[in-house]
């Protein structure tokens, strides 16, 4: 079954090193951040997303 089973606050760490693999689409820095140390050591990412949302809107605004 896909979809979210689950949501991780921002100062939840019970989910670091505790998958295999993750999928990555949100395009936020935190996002993939949190992706990253929640997959084991030599596990495996998937980014579906390729453009960066947070330094897209930065360029847009001149920052």
């Amino acid at each position: 079954m896909l979809g979210v089973n689950s949501v991780i606050e921002n100062d939840d760490t019970s989910y670091e090193n505790k998958y295999t693999y993750g999928i990555e689409c949100s395009s936020y820095n935190n996002a993939f951040e949190k992706l990253q140390k929640a997959v084991t050591k030599n596990g495996s990412i998937c980014i579906l997303s390729d453009g960066n949302q947070e330094c897209n809107l930065n360029l847009i605004r001149g920052n």
